[in-house]
């Protein structure tokens, strides 16, 4: 329960930070990095009858049908709470602040914005795997059959909506929507890195039993031991073998500096972590 908690608290504050790029800084700059708020962007000058509203439950039930069919149930049901939470946030913004004009007269600035609040929401969503709905749910088939990274696919998905924006409101408009397709697809990767950064600890001590004992009982984490020979020594050692979250490493070399002084350890960082504790193999 208190994980479910946690992955919906966490669905709810990215929902809000791409409810508060696309409202505040993508419709009225008409930029179109991709996704379905891009395409109701598009649509919406070509069709000027048919509401933007109407045009993202359109694609997002379309999209989630594929989700369900090809990533399965789950994903599912996360997506369609984020995508029902997403249109709640933009027409109680809508509701709340008139926007007819940019808050500024600086694009680049606005489009910052844009970018960075649309894609630290969608990493906070898609780490969970959830997802706000529209292109999203493509670029999650295409990462779980291809060997694709959500980056990459979110661009392969999205390029061709900005490339309509250019279109239908000038090669200025185009361009910055291009470019914050760009910069989205860059920006996505390193966020979902940093919000999976983990360290893997190769540890040679002498205290092993007690160095054990506590990564299993204060840091929750799981070991590995290996017996091992020093090759200059010729001393047997014990090895153990670990992987933390980084804010736990500190705590574990605080522990070693008063149990094991000559302990010898290697650290490296990384953010592909399988197995329990951390991301379930596909």
């Amino acid at each position: 329960m208190k994980q479910l908690i946690k992955e919906y608290s966490i669905f709810t504050l990215g929902t809000l930070c791409i409810a508060c790029g696309i409202f505040f800084f993508k419709f009225p700059n008409h930029f179109s990095t991709g996704g379905v708020s891009g395409l109701a962007v598009v649509f919406n000058y070509l069709f000027p009858s048919i509401s933007s509203g109407n045009i993202t439950i359109i694609l997002n039930v379309s999209m989630l049908v594929l989700g369900f069919l090809f990533v399965g149930k789950s994903f599912s049901i996360k997506t369609v709470y984020c995508s029902l939470l997403l249109s709640g946030f933009l027409y109680i913004l809508e509701h709340s602040f008139a926007m007819s004009a940019p808050l500024t007269n600086q694009p680049m600035l606005e489009l910052c914005f844009a970018v960075l609040l649309s894609t630290i929401g969608e990493a906070l969503l898609l780490n969970y795997e959830g997802s706000s709905g529209g292109t999203d749910i493509i670029a999650m088939i295409l990462k779980k059959y291809t060997s694709l990274r959500i980056g990459k696919a979110l661009f392969a998905v999205d390029a061709f909506i900005s490339i309509a924006s250019g279109m239908c409101y000038g090669i200025q408009v185009g361009l910055f929507s291009f470019l914050g397709l760009i910069a989205k697809s860059v920006l996505l990767d390193k966020i979902v890195d940093c919000l999976n950064l983990a360290v893997s600890c190769i540890l040679i001590t002498n205290q092993a039993d007690s160095v054990c004992d506590y990564i299993i009982k204060k840091l929750h984490r799981g070991t590995t031991i290996v017996d091992g020979n020093g090759g200059f020594t010729g001393y047997q050692k014990k090895i153990i073998i670990t992987v933390l979250k980084g804010s736990q490493l500190h705590a574990l070399k605080k522990y070693l500096s008063l149990v094991d002084k000559e302990a010898f350890l290697i650290t490296s960082q990384t953010s592909d972590i399988y197995g329990k504790g951390f991301h379930t193999l596909i």
